[in-house]
């Protein structure tokens, strides 16, 4: 069976899996047991190397009804165990509780072993320190989630430490566990050693014999190079055991293969491995795998071994059925020799096999399986390491049909194919000092380029050169940020103070080419320390294959990879860019996807176009610098953010105007298009690639899907921005060919369907750049748990996290888990008919998104709810062209504080807001409102309702009147008497709020309802005499509503309790009833506070204010009584409660029940009696003073 599929490596950092809890654990000891004095280095790039590159590493696979499924387990320096939950199958707990356990020694190389118990939710660990103790440590998945269950008294049902005489004589190798209460261990004089737990909870020690009578004493009899390296030609150097058959197999430095009865502890047969070859290197190695339960009929397991000796290659074993005893294996190389020697991946390394794999059949597509049966055949995997790469190679065997058998070693695609590291010192600039800055830190921050673990290092360690006296006396410079902003301010302020900006010493002017080109070289020192630190972080320790799943995972220092398929724009990307004629593997490729599509990609003709259209590309990108690649994107980008009025035709003019800059020679113009002529059909071709990139799924998220955890979550995120990435890559080639020839070729007016093309995968490119930028935000965010640790302690307090902190790092992991889970495939598009594959019908996702814009909005939607203002602005600045973005991108000013912005931006938005609001996907609108989003309108009065409540509730009332009023605007003809009048009361409510009172008067006399214009009237007189606006209030006509005001007026008039304080209501009601020719109201109104003025003025604390205040008063009564008849000019003594002293004696009568008082009635006359009574009172006071 011939694999067709292309495999890539998908790596994601350590620091991604680390859970948000800690639990720190120290062994049980005994005497023997002594702490060992472990120096922690001070230099950061050391303690890097020690406490966060792992020496031993693996992935920890359990059963599929188990609460914790996979548990990633890491030794960091020498003596730390951690232990990380990393996948779950209750989806409703998404992390965990980190488990970091403390030995008192070192922990041998593979002196470690995870196993699982069969019947309970039980896992042992058994570790084997330096000092030859024996430690078995018992969890359960309720220890990753709670933390009680770690008290000091129960440190005695978890962990059990057990000293062995048998090793101070026969010293143990290495071991392994075949079930929790057996372990079997490898002794250095060749021998084995299995220790049985009994019902006491104690070892049983039994040692293995090979049924000789001598075999106690083979150990004695050492061979070696020198005396002190002497080694017993039957020392174990690799083990594994078949739990379903009870059977262990070995192979020894001699080159045996021995096969061993775990029960009986007996030696059941022996084979040559490598044909009488010795083994002289002795350590523990990976030599033997076992396939235990084959997917395919044939033999009952199968067994591959490896004799370490590159040229010798694999033996493929296979085991007889048998009912009894073991019956023995059968050497199937025979079927497939040829087909596995092993060839180093390169001739200029030095490269060994650390770790092999034999497993069923990669999990193939739906397609493949249609062509043959995907139950037979295996692959075998092979973990290449030299002392500066790694790469893993995988072949198909299958011993009964060897013509489907591969014919060679395929190579895995590795993660930085796609994610390129590569650093170009010739970089130059000509702008200003921030755009180098950027320019490097964007090369720094793309999405899984780095982790945040190695950029803090990095930054340590250029603290660290910089500071050394902090380091010597403060042990460590604490590096935290909590958010990718603050990380990019902390490595721009780092570099910025390495290299400053100076001056000539002779003219005074400043150096700014100078300074450009030594902070262009400090950023690519620091891009090269974080290079070489991921690098050491990418040392590949394991190869674990997922039993069930048949996934491979990478298990490495610092990251850990999985084994995935290429998506079709990936293998047409790869192939085309490495070869351009036939390729068989490919042509097969192509033929079993199904789909007519691939059928024409698959024609040679096609297939060559293809490959020539992306040569072509590359004369482009090789003569392109850094600067100017960048900048073409920077062209094509703006090209697409905008609305244009010119034609096709003149846009491929201006932009080739602004890419090529008319510098382009003329002898490769002649080259170019000397290829693009020899291509048969262009059109077609670019067609057809155009349609493999909308077709194709973009995302594999059926592991996500079915176990959504935090491993298989990162590793999903990470696969689609790699998708994302070729996706970009080869729209942008062709961009620039579709350019090139609108311009530069002469028959470009020949090939039909050109422009419309270019404007197609214009569209696509605007698409897949609204993908890129949310998958950019999304994906590449710092560990905000990580992150507010110090390097330099690993002991992180959780008390440190504040409410604001914990709620935007959910968030944040919230709004990718949606991101994933709701819109699970972005280009899962509506596949039309191929039977014409020049039809230029523009893409139709169906499903969640009808197109990028729509993603980009809900992105950027969620990003702004979870308050990632800068990250939802860069988003939505893709989408500012359309009504909907323009609103979003208002509302992202709003939060920002930038009114006026928002306020254009809101009124732009209203321009087509309806009609996209009716185009908008249900489940979209949906997922918006349960985030807060209320998008009910559909129309403009709505919508302008709508932003006006929003500017309200933020308390910005000027900008929600604003917006209130084009709301009455354009929908108060459509609107019903009760809808009219709520809309009235929502602007008197705002225009009150903003204090825009005359826009208040206005709104209230649109009232309908008496009881609504009653109740506005006492807001507004209240309002506005409080703000001491009460002469504009009288200036107000009040239709219909005089004598209402003048009520409150008087109302409050007579409750004020100080007469003296503000606002004066007897004034107010003076002047109003002056301004309504009521003169005599006027006159009583001021008497009435004379008379409390009075009373007050003749209490001892009264002083010339109130007297002042008494005269000024009688003035304006007698103005105001002056303006009547002289038979009218009187008015009511008022009628008090209290009985003022003066010297005018008041007449009272009473009536026979003495419950009636009667009023006396005071003329013009009285009155200015008594205002020169008060002027007299005033003289004596001012003589006495």
């Amino acid at each position: 069976m011939k694999s067709e599929n292309w495999l890539k490596e998908t790596s994601i950092s350590v620091d991604q899996l680390i859970q948000h809890q800690y639990v720190y654990l120290k062994v049980l000891r005994i005497e023997e047991d002594e702490d060992e004095q472990l120096d922690m280095p001070v230099d950061p790039e050391s303690y890097y190397s020690k406490a966060f590159l792992a020496s031993q590493s693996s992935l920890f696979m359990r059963r599929k009804d188990i609460f914790v499924r996979k548990i990633l387990w890491r030794i960091v320096c020498g003596s730390i165990l951690e232990l990380v939950p990393v996948e779950m199958s209750n989806l409703e707990f998404f992390s965990g509780i980190n488990i970091y356990i403390y030995f008192p020694s070192e922990i041998k190389p593979y002196g470690i072993s995870l196993i699982d118990n069969e019947d309970e939710d039980v896992f042992t660990i058994h570790v084997l320190t330096k000092v030859n103790l024996f430690y078995t440590l018992r969890f359960t998945s309720e220890h990753f989630f709670r933390q009680e269950m770690f008290s000091p008294n129960n440190m005695i049902n978890w962990c059990h430490v057990y000293r062995s005489c048998y090793f101070d004589i026969r010293v143990p190798h290495f071991f392994i566990s075949i079930t929790p209460e057996k372990v079997i261990f490898s002794l250095k004089d060749g021998g084995l050693l299995m220790f049985k737990k009994n019902d006491q909870n104690e070892y049983t020690e039994i040692p293995f014999s090979d049924g000789s009578y001598f075999s106690s004493f083979k150990g004695m009899f050492l061979w070696g190079i020198s005396k002190n390296d002497r080694l017993s030609s039957n020392l174990i150097i690799s083990m594994q055991a078949s739990i379903t058959y009870s059977l262990l197999f070995t192979i020894s430095l001699d080159g045996k293969l021995k096969v061993w009865s775990i029960d009986n502890g007996i030696l059941l047969k022996t084979y040559n491995v490598c044909n009488d070859q010795k083994i002289f290197d002795p350590q523990p190695r990976c030599l033997i795998s076992i396939l235990e339960k084959p997917a395919f009929p044939g033999y009952k397991f199968y067994l591959l071994t490896f004799s370490s000796i590159i040229e010798t290659g694999f033996v493929l074993w296979g085991a007889a059925h048998y009912e009894i005893s073991f019956s023995g294996l059968i050497n199937l190389n025979s079927f497939v020799h040829l087909y596995m020697r092993l060839r180093p991946p390169t001739n200029n390394s030095v490269w060994v096999v650390l770790k092999f794999h034999l497993s069923n059949n990669f999990l193939k597509n739906e397609s493949d399986s249609k062509d043959y049966n995907t139950k037979s055949g295996m692959i075998i995997w092979v973990l290449w390491k030299s002392n500066t790469s790694s790469i893993i190679q995988f072949i198909e065997i299958d011993p009964f049909n060897p013509s489907f058998a591969s014919d060679k070693w395929d190579t895995l695609i590795p993660m930085y194919r796609f994610l390129s590291k590569k650093i170009s010192p010739a970089v130059t600039f000509d702008s200003s000092p921030y755009d180098v800055s950027e320019y490097w830190y964007r090369q720094i921050s793309i999405p899984g380029q780095f982790s945040s673990v190695t950029i803090k290092t990095s930054l340590e360690i250029y603290k660290y050169k910089n500071h050394p006296y902090d380091y010597e006396n403060n042990t460590g410079i604490d590096i935290t940020f909590n958010c990718l902003q603050e990380m990019k301010e902390a490595i721009y302020k780092e570099i910025n103070t390495i290299v400053t900006l100076q001056r000539d010493p002779y003219s005074g002017l400043l150096l700014f080419d100078k300074h450009r080109q030594e902070l262009n070289a400090e950023w690519i020192r620091f891009l090269r320390l974080c290079t070489e630190l991921e690098e050491l972080g990418s040392e590949p320790l394991d190869l674990v294959c997922d039993s069930e799943t048949n996934l491979i995972y990478i298990v490495k220092a610092n990251a850990i990879g999985v084994i995935n398929n290429c998506t079709s724009s990936e293998v047409i990307y790869y192939h085309s860019l490495n070869k351009r004629r036939d390729d068989p593997r490919f042509q097969k490729w192509c033929s079993s996807k199904g789909d007519p599509i691939y059928s024409h990609i698959g024609n040679d003709i096609t297939r060559f176009d293809i490959a020539q259209l992306l040569l072509i590309s590359n004369k482009f990108l090789d003569d392109f610098s850094d600067m100017q690649t960048l900048f073409v994107k920077q062209v094509l980008e703006e090209e697409i953010r905008q609305k244009h009025s010119f034609s096709i035709g003149d846009r491929i003019w201006i932009l080739s105007e602004r890419i090529f800059c008319q510098h382009i020679e003329t002898s490769k113009i002649d080259d170019i298009n000397l290829i693009f002529n020899d291509i048969s059909d262009p059109i077609f071709a670019m067609t057809i690639l155009l349609r493999c990139l909308i077709n194709d799924k973009c995302f594999q998220l059926g592991s996500y899907m079915k176990n959504k955890s935090a491993l298989s979550l990162n590793i999903t995120t990470s696969s689609i921005y790699q998708v994302v990435f070729i996706y970009y890559d080869i729209l942008l080639r062709m961009l620039l060919v579709l350019v090139f020839i609108g311009c530069y070729n002469d028959n470009v007016q020949k090939l039909t369907g050109f422009y419309q093309l270019f404007d197609n995968y214009l569209s696509e490119f605007r698409e897949c750049c609204c993908i890129r930028e949310c998958c950019s935000h999304l994906l590449n965010k710092a560990d905000e748990i990580l992150v507010l640790g110090s390097i330099k302690n690993r002991n992180y307090d959780t008390k440190v996290l504040n409410k604001k902190n914990i709620e935007r790092l959910f968030g944040f992991e919230s709004t990718l888990r949606l991101f994933l889970r709701e819109f699970s495939l972005f280009k899962e598009l509506k596949n039309n008919d191929i039977t014409d594959p020049s039809n230029n019908s523009s893409s139709l996702i169906f499903g969640v998104f009808k197109d990028g814009y729509e993603m980009s909005f809900c992105i950027s939607a969620l990003l702004f709810q979870f308050k990632y203002l800068l990250e939802a602005m860069e988003v939505v600045s893709w989408i500012s062209f359309i009504p909907l973005g323009i609103y979003l991108k208002a509302r992202i000013f709003l939060s920002c504080g930038k009114l006026e912005k928002s306020s254009v931006l809101f009124k732009r938005a209203s321009v087509g807001i309806c009609s996209s609001m009716t185009q908008i996907s249900d489940v979209v609108l949906n997922i918006l409102k349960d985030l807060g989003f209320s998008f009910a309108f559909n129309d403009l009065y709505l919508y302008f309702i709508h932003v006006a409540d929003t500017y309200y509730q933020e308390a910005l009332f000027s900008y929600s009147a604003e917006f209130y009023e084009e709301a009455r605007k354009v929908g108060l003809e459509k609107l019903d008497s009760t809808q009219k009048e709520d809309l009235y009361c929502k602007m008197f409510q705002t225009y009150m709020a903003a204090k825009m009172y005359d826009n208040a008067y206005l709104t209230l006399l649109q009232f309908q309802s008496y009881d609504k214009k009653c109740d506005s009237l006492y807001k507004l007189v209240d309002a506005m005499c409080e703000e001491n606006l009460s002469k504009k209030l009288c200036e107000y006509s009040f239709l219909g509503l005089s004598d209402e005001l003048d009520s409150i007026l008087h109302f409050r008039a007579q409750n004020m309790i100080d007469i003296r304080a503000n606002p004066c209501y007897h004034k107010i009601l003076y002047s109003w009833r002056i301004k309504q020719g009521n003169f005599r109201g006027a006159a009583s109104i001021m008497y009435h506070r004379l008379q409390k003025l009075r009373s007050s003025s003749l209490v001892k604390s009264a002083g010339n204010q109130e007297q002042l205040d008494i005269i000024e008063g009688y003035l304006a009564l007698l103005s105001a009584l002056s303006c009547v008849d002289i038979s009218n000019s009187w008015i009511l003594y008022p009628d008090l409660d209290s009985i003022y002293h003066t010297n005018m004696k008041i007449k009272q009568s009473s009536s026979k029940n003495n419950s009636e008082k009667q009023r006396k009635v005071l003329d013009i006359v009285a009155i200015r009696k008594e205002y020169i009574h008060e002027l007299k009172r005033m003289q004596n006071m001012l003589d006495n003073v």
